[in-house]
């Protein structure tokens, strides 16, 4: 099979097949799933797409009216802009994911293919060991997670490629080759994809800083930096936090009483216990505590440096990130580390080829191959709920609605339509409201003049007495992404309750085999 590719580019072309072919197979699981219809296995990435329509009217934001900060990343929502608008839209984010989710299987298998020994045995052995290094180029996309990731439709390839790019600057350091430029540009964008990539950043400036090129370094951190600062005065000069609300939401730093400092402090100490406990953060854990047993082993001043750039960006995200959530967040450090410690153990004899690696990455792929398989499911549920929603109140009702899961019900909306969204990714109002119980619930809505809430009622402390239930979808199987299994329709104007119930009546005939559908008596408004 390998004698007909040529010998550069061997294990990167079987990385890139790979891929592509399994990312086949989930599209087409996808739409047998959906009956035929294209949706993402996150509700998030709608998020983007709307801010996306929003960027390209010059208004940043989830409804046209109101600043608010819905996105994680800087750059993302910008990519999306072009084809907002059109029905095609949607499939921006697939598009880019699958081109940059190709770009970093090539990453991953260029690195190995410059591995010692690729070119230089004959016969059977070489084959053997080609079909090696193949292998661990598969078992690495895997652990990237770059399948279910593309699928997420989210920033997550992006910053992977970004990663790799870096981790392949530091594959050349360690083998005294020059640093390419196209390496440096990644690490300066990388934090405005998403703030985690700083790390990273810092790791490749320490290189440039210990090869003398200490000018080069400290430019290469400004540069990073001076997106992020321009885009946190910007957020202020519209009347918002420096960081964007979904940064400061999942980050837990919303209470006002609360610093930023403080906030990054308790997670840290919290974090020394979970990293124990949570199964999770263990391969994480084994990557920084195995660069630091390198680093102790290795007399080359620049490869051990390169290692405690590896140890700088594991226990960064083990202390300070978060993980988990279709196991998108911590994924950019572990391949980034598994790659330069693959590439650090094949420099030495001792441990080259161990069977011992393997099976760690073959351990640490199980996370990517448990979300690749969840992924049809994972858009199912994402189809049966939030996509039902989406079609309520674009295509049965239109007016004002209240939230606490914004998506795809933000998307491609009429330009009278306004969301309000109860829990805080797309407004800060409700992101520093800690206390949320019935009195507020009915301020705000009253202030907005909501007449509809499709809400989860076990998020919330109480239900207003004044908000009638109508109905409750549920989802016919246990979701994966979805939240909760149930959302409940309340009408939250007495006077627009039989306008609702009769556009709920009309929604429930047309809804697929993912719901079921029940209409609720009035005794249920109250818990």
């Amino acid at each position: 099979m390998f004698h007909v590719i040529p010998q550069s580019c061997r294990v990167g072309i079987v990385c890139v097949g790979f891929y592509l072919l399994l990312c086949l197979a989930v599209f087409a699981a996808i739409l047998k799933q959906t009956g035929g219809h294209f949706l993402y296995t996150l509700d998030d990435p709608y998020i983007h797409l709307a801010l996306a329509e929003n960027l390209s009217q010059g208004h940043y934001g989830i409804n046209s009216d109101h600043p608010a900060s819905p996105s994680s990343s800087v750059i993302w929502p910008l990519l999306l802009i072009p084809f907002a608008g059109h029905r095609w839209h949607s499939y921006n984010p697939l598009l880019f994911n699958i081109l940059l989710g190709g770009a970093s299987a090539w990453i991953i298998g260029r690195v190995i293919d410059r591995w010692p020994g690729s070119f230089f045995q004959r016969g059977c052995e070489r084959e053997v060991e080609q079909w090696k290094h193949a292998f661990i180029g598969c078992l690495l996309v895997l652990v990237a997670n770059l399948v279910s990731l593309t699928f997420t439709g989210m920033e997550h390839v992006l910053q992977i490629f970004l990663a790799l790019c870096c981790a392949y600057a530091v594959t050349e350091t360690m083998a005294e080759r020059p640093i390419p430029t196209w390496t440096l540009l990644a690490a300066v964008l990388g934090p405005s994809v998403r703030y985690e990539n700083f790390s990273i950043t810092l790791c490749l400036a320490l290189l440039l800083f210990l090869l003398h090129r200490r000018k080069l370094a400290i430019t290469l951190v400004v540069l990073a930096a001076l997106p992020l600062v321009g885009f946190s005065l910007y957020l202020h000069s519209l009347g918002l936090p420096a960081l964007p609300t979904s940064v400061l939401v999942k980050g837990g730093a919303t209470d006002s009483h609360i610093s930023l400092l403080r906030s990054v402090y308790y997670r840290m100490r919290g974090t020394i216990h979970s990293v124990v406990t949570h199964p999770d953060r263990w391969p994480m854990l084994l990557l920084c505590v195995s660069a630091g047993f390198f680093v102790l082993m290795e007399r080359n001043r620049i490869r051990r440096f390169a290692l405690v750039g590896v140890m700088l960006v594991t226990g960064t995200h083990l202390l300070i990130f978060p993980f988990g959530w279709f196991h998108r967040y911590e994924v950019y450090a572990l391949i980034f580390a598994s790659l330069i410690l693959l590439d650090a153990m094949v420099q030495r004899p001792q441990f080259r080829y161990s069977y011992v690696s393997l099976g760690v990455l073959a351990l640490m792929s199980l996370s990517s191959v448990y979300t690749f398989v969840a992924s049809p499911r994972a858009a199912s549920g994402i189809y049966g709920q939030q996509y039902q929603m989406h079609r309520f109140v674009t295509e049965f009702f239109h007016g004002r609605f209240a939230v606490n899961d914004l998506g795809l019900v933000s998307y491609q909306r009429a330009g009278d339509d306004y969301v309000v969204d109860l829990w805080g990714l797309g407004s800060h109002e409700a992101a520093l409201q800690q206390n949320k119980n019935a009195a507020w619930l009915v301020e705000i809505a009253h202030r907005n003049k909501v007449s509809l809430a499709m809400i989860y009622p076990d998020w919330y402390e109480s239900i207003p007495s004044s908000w009638k239930p109508i109905g409750m979808m549920c989802l016919t199987e246990k979701p994966i992404t979805a939240t909760e299994p149930c959302v409940t329709f309340y009408s939250t104007d007495l006077e627009q309750r039989e306008h609702l119930e009769a556009a709920m009546r009309r929604f429930a005939e047309t809804l697929p085999r993912q719901d079921t559908f029940t209409f609720s008596p009035l005794r249920l408004a109250s818990r």
